[in-house]
């Protein structure tokens, strides 16, 4: 593993040379690999998954399904799990709620806009990022609120009143190890300005990854690994296809462990879900050819890349020694539907047939426990 304490790669707030190719004159560092795999620095949270359990939207409700029983509730939502059987749900009415297996609802927030929110296993962040300027709300996964301190606004020099230059902030916030992650670009119609992330430990904000060409950051389902998404090239954009690969930052230090591609990879495969279990790191893979969705499957990085076997033809979560399936109803539909199922004690049970994964969440990890 590259050993780069995070001291020496990151600027606090107000410095704008940090980890960065433009004005520092310093190399991203995403072209070496394939290291180690890094330890977890934070702790593994237990699931605590009654299988089959999963999500999704039914009409214009949401359904959820617990040990294979159902709740239903009105309005239709983006969902995610909690450990404990709990269901995190963004409502079309901007509402943010905690589903608890007793039937309880917790109001988290009325004015839940942007994105959907985040993976959580230790603590749920809510980013306000059509605020002006925007903020992060934070609770822990029992509801209670967190304190946590004001985004830091653009401090690049080029912004001026003139090409309204600001910070915005975006995609998912991850917390591990008590650290918060959150993505943001310093643009305006009329500028285009650096990309970084925002790193919130208790009261500090620093800047880390400056122009580090970081696409997505990926909590493990057990809260205690975060695994990032980066172009090598240190390009951060939307347009087009571009090569992707897996890096792992320790949270404490900035230790960045590169773990690259496996064999065969191009810049077509696109990233489904990043999971670690255990020193192993699991990705899925799919791609697009000629309208029709190819499964390139789910690779194990543990210091080598190897193909999970099957993984080419379903998706799979684990919820303890069970799982649930999708398999897709027609791969060369759009949009694409699957068809979820319960494997356990050596039988199949149909779970829910023609469903999209944009509006279905199923909890559990990638890779079976151990």
């Amino acid at each position: 593993m590259r050993s780069r304490v995070l001291a020496g790669l990151v600027g606090t707030v107000g410095t704008v040379c940090a980890l960065t190719t433009a004005g520092c004159g310093v190399d991203v560092p995403f072209i070496g690999g394939p290291d180690p795999v890094l330890e977890a620095r934070g702790e593994s949270v237990d699931l605590d998954v009654t299988a089959p359990a999963y999500a999704t939207q039914r009409g214009r409700r949401t359904v959820v399904v617990v040990g294979g029983e159902q709740r239903t509730y009105d309005d239709r939502a983006v969902t995610g799990w909690l450990p404990g059987d709990r269901v995190l749900r963004r409502t079309d009415g901007e509402r943010l709620e905690i589903l608890s297996p007793d039937g309880t609802v917790t109001t988290l927030s009325t004015d839940a806009v942007g994105d959907q929110p985040s993976r959580s296993v230790t603590q749920v962040n809510l980013l306000q990022r059509f605020d002006d300027p925007a903020s992060l709300e934070a609770w822990t996964v029992d509801g209670t609120p967190v304190e946590v301190p004001a985004l830091p606004e653009i401090d690049d020099p080029e912004a001026t009143a003139d090409n309204g230059g600001v910070r915005n902030y975006y995609g998912a916030v991850p917390t591990v190890a008590g650290v918060t992650f959150a993505k943001w670009h310093d643009s305006s119609e009329y500028f285009d300005g650096q990309y970084g992330v925002a790193r919130i430990e208790g009261e500090e904000v620093t800047n880390v990854l400056v122009d580090g060409g970081v696409d997505g950051m990926y909590l493990s389902s057990d809260g205690a690994a975060l695994v990032l998404l980066v172009d090598p090239e240190g390009n951060t954009s939307s347009g087009g296809q571009r090569e992707q690969e897996l890096v792992e930052i320790d949270p404490a230090t900035g230790d960045l462990a590169e773990y690259g591609v496996p064999d065969g990879y191009n810049s077509s495969w696109r990233v489904q879900a990043i999971d670690k279990v255990g020193d192993r790191v699991a990705v899925q893979y799919r791609s697009t050819t000629d309208y029709e969705t190819v499964l390139r499957g789910t690779w194990v990085y543990d210091g080598d890349w190897s193909l999970l076997e099957g993984s080419e033809e379903e998706l799979t979560w684990w919820q303890g020694d069970d799982r649930v399936v999708a398999r897709p109803v027609a791969l060369d539909r759009e949009p694409l539907l699957w068809d979820l199922t319960w494997v356990h004690d050596g039988t199949e049970e149909p779970l829910v047939d023609g469903v999209s994964l944009e509006t279905t969440s199923v909890p559990g990890s990638l890779l079976p426990p151990g």
